[in-house]
């Protein structure tokens, strides 16, 4: 009973270590990337600039082509250390790397193939930029999206080994760094997408790199190797990985598709309003995220131990934190429009009305989140799986009749996706709520 006790206090602990040590790193994340952001619109201009947001939220569809086996890798990783497994720990480790290469090799050998025949004018409903051009820009960047797909690797396995702080100071660099190169292009380049695509892509590759390299050299038991590669690894990996690959695929359709819909239904300047707003309430994603991203590791190092009382006590305490969450999207509501004058000055096409949208918006997806965190972290994903396939199937058809049918632009799309949110805000609670009494119950 002492021992079982001695490790719920070193994991909260840990917990706590990882709160303080994230949140000042993405404080400062947040402030860079909430910089750049009237840089990039004075550089590129509003069309522009709506454009490029919608790039970055059709490129981020290539990260569920790795089939889950990033997060798959993070529970599988935390699960071995719990039984002190570190020989399995490299296993897993190696075996995703070579994994995520060779997919990341086949998809871009079909992407630059397949994009050669891609009206990409079409696809981001805009003239003001040649065909060719656009081309190039959206080749670079994915080019760059496939070659962080690998690297980022590296942000699962520090997360598996509860070094969540670590991550949130990967993207502050990769954020600054951005930041530097987007306002030297902003001094001295005219307005050019090619230069922002490979600035952009550059910073977070570089950012991969160094945290890469400065791992594995100080944990040289984790480091991959061919030698370490096991097929039996991959499907194990493989099992667990493929019902969060459906959940990713579920994610990307509510939460990539918005921008997307917007640029095909009203026109890519009305991404730019929106992309705003949204990066404004991220304030209060980003706070959730760090509260609450952590928990995934230590709720699966507590359940594989059987540390329920843990889990019960620690959710109780997200609870609580969340009603503080709640406090500060109502703050935010109400101050957003003067917040935004002073941010980045008179935005087109942007009224409170979106802005209450998507503070209902954020209300849904930080509540889905506590209970998505404890399912994930317990491998429980079959709920997540089912209500993210019925919200992504419903999600793109309520958009569409909300604009069509009812006027209401912008706000029809955020509306759409908060409805889809819902089904989980319900059912989550009560599965979670099932699986965490349930030992006190038998």
């Amino acid at each position: 009973m002492v021992m079982g006790s001695q490790v719920s206090g070193a994991r909260s602990k840990r917990y706590l270590k990882q709160l303080k040590g994230a949140f000042v790193f993405k404080m400062l994340a947040l402030m860079a990337s909430f910089l750049i952001i009237p840089i990039m619109i004075k550089y590129l201009g509003a069309i522009k600039y709506g454009i490029w947001s919608t790039l970055l939220s059709i490129l981020s569809w290539v990260l569920m082509f790795d089939l889950g086996i990033g997060n798959g890798l993070r529970n599988r990783i935390s699960e071995s250390i719990a039984k002190n497994d570190l020989v399995s720990v490299r296993k897993y480790i190696s075996t995703a790397y070579v994994s995520i290469g060779l997919g990341a090799v086949c998809i871009g050998g079909l992407f630059f193939i397949g994009s050669e025949y891609i009206p990409w004018n079409r696809v981001f409903n805009t003239e003001i930029i040649t065909n060719k051009e656009l081309k190039f820009v959206v080749n670079i960047s994915m080019f760059f999206v496939l070659v962080n797909f690998l690297l980022s690797l590296i942000n699962q396995v520090l997360n598996a080994v509860q070094k969540a702080e670590q991550t949130i100071f990967n993207q502050f660099l990769s954020n600054v760094l951005s930041l530097t190169f987007v306002y030297a292009l902003y001094l001295y380049t005219e307005s050019s997408m090619e230069y922002l695509a490979f600035s952009y892509g550059i910073s977070i590759f570089i950012s991969n790199s160094i945290f890469s390299i400065w791992f594995y050299k100080s944990n040289p038991d984790f480091t991959p190797s061919f030698s370490f590669v096991r097929k039996n690894r991959l499907v194990d990996t493989l099992a667990l990985g493929l019902r969060f690959f459906v959940i990713q695929i579920a994610v990307v359709v509510l939460f990539t598709t918005d921008k997307l819909m917007i640029t095909q239904l009203l026109g890519p300047a009305y991404v730019t309003s929106y992309d705003v707003v949204f990066k404004l309430f991220t304030v209060i994603t980003i706070i959730h995220g760090i509260i609450v991203a952590p928990l995934w590791t230590s709720y699966s190092d507590a359940f594989h131990r059987g540390d329920y009382t843990w889990m019960r006590t620690m959710m109780n305490k997200q609870l609580q934190a969340f009603g503080i969450i709640f406090l500060g999207i109502l703050v935010l509501s109400l101050i957003s429009p003067f917040v935004i004058e002073i941010w980045v000055g008179e935005i087109p096409h942007l009224d409170n009305k979106l802005i209450y949208f998507l503070a209902v918006f954020t209300f849904f997806l930080t509540w889905n989140n506590v209970f998505a965190i404890f399912l994930n972290g317990i491998n429980e994903t079959k709920l997540q799986m089912r209500t993210a396939i019925v919200a992504s199937v419903i999600n793109i058809p309520l958009s569409v009749f909300f604009v069509k049918y009812f006027n209401m632009g912008v706000e029809g799309v955020v509306l759409g996706t908060i409805l889809a949110l819902s089904i989980f805000a319900f059912f989550g609670p009560y599965e979670s709520y099932k699986l965490l009494y349930k030992v006190k119950n038998d």
